[in-house]
């Protein structure tokens, strides 16, 4: 992407205020064997709306997808033209610019809730669910965790400690054992984890946490990353083996005060999880459901064909 292009999104981003997930030194971070750009629409040589994606090729397929470390993509529009007229017309316009593929897969950001214009293009959608948690107050927050949450927080303070000492690589060996424990190949390398710490390194925007034994042993981390007036707890992990420590939970009752004593904000995104287990657990700490779109389209029945079966792989 030029340089003139990119000063054109970045101009967007900022007066459109749009999530860190698609913000262009994020996107750099996050796409892996591909590339990410973006369609607009204009009004009056003015950026009304834009449309950011993710491009991969493989196997002779050219397709759009979720890169890793990314919750959400597109579509955007500028506050004063986010009403169902101008949404239908303008959604409509991106979409016909977006290339040519064999395949489509996005999730949009909450903030979009009319799918309507996709639907009449052949799109189909599913709603997918992150939780969320009002974090103005703590006390009244821990008060309403479940009884068993507080008691297992209790528990686990008396030989688990939260720590901000360690290193990137220490934290990938232990997210990594989360893929592992559900016989899912890592979706990526320690390299492009190391880049992608690199780049909220530099943009200020993290902080990696560790919850440790008093044998120094590693049973759990997290990494929370702040946006505006939110704190998204970003990425995870846990050794499977010492999932009974409590250290989970607790991390997650760190993070959720860090980032109200620490970084002022009054939202904190679980960025939830279809999973049932993990479910369970934010929601009986008190998160409410934010729904959002993963929105789908095959324009091939080889490529559907050949991702059901990796699906099954």
């Amino acid at each position: 992407m030029d340089k003139e292009k990119r000063s054109i999104y970045k101009a967007f981003c900022e007066k459109a205020k749009l999530p860190i997930f698609v913000q262009d030194w994020f996107l750099d971070s996050a796409c892996k064997d591909g590339v990410w750009d973006f369609v607009s629409e204009e009004k009056k040589g003015e950026v009304i709306g834009i449309w950011p994606y993710f491009i991969k090729k493989k196997y002779g397929f050219t397709y759009l997808a979720m890169p890793p470390f990314v919750r959400y993509l597109g579509p955007f529009l500028l506050p004063e033209y986010n009403n169902l007229k101008d949404q239908h017309r303008i959604y409509d316009s991106l979409e016909k610019k977006l290339p040519a593929i064999h395949s489509f897969n996005q999730n949009s950001d909450p903030s979009v809730t009319n799918w309507l214009p996709f639907y009449w293009r052949n799109y189909k959608q599913s709603t997918r669910y992150t939780y969320r948690l009002n974090i103005e107050n703590l006390e009244e927050v821990f008060k309403n965790f479940e009884r068993d949450v507080r008691r297992n927080i209790t528990k686990a303070k008396e030989h688990i400690e939260v720590i901000e000492e360690g290193t990137p690589e220490q934290f990938y060996a232990i997210h990594k054992m989360t893929f592992d424990r559900q016989e899912m190949g890592m979706p990526y390398s320690l390299e492009f984890f190391l880049n992608h710490y690199k780049a909220l390194k530099e943009n200020g925007n993290y902080k990696l946490f560790f919850a440790k034994a008093d044998n120094g042993q590693i049973h759990a981390v997290g990494c929370l990353v702040k946006d505006g007036d939110m704190a998204y707890y970003h990425i995870s992990g846990a050794n499977p083996e010492l999932r009974k420590s409590g250290a989970g939970i607790l991390l997650a009752w760190h993070l959720i005060q860090y980032s109200k004593e620490q970084w002022g904000v009054n939202i904190f995104d679980f960025e939830g999880s279809m999973i049932k287990n993990v479910e369970q657990v934010w929601h009986r700490m008190g998160g409410y459901q934010v729904p959002y779109f993963n929105i789908q389209k095959s324009n091939s029945k080889l490529f559907s064909f050949l991702e059901k079966l990796k699906g099954r792989g």
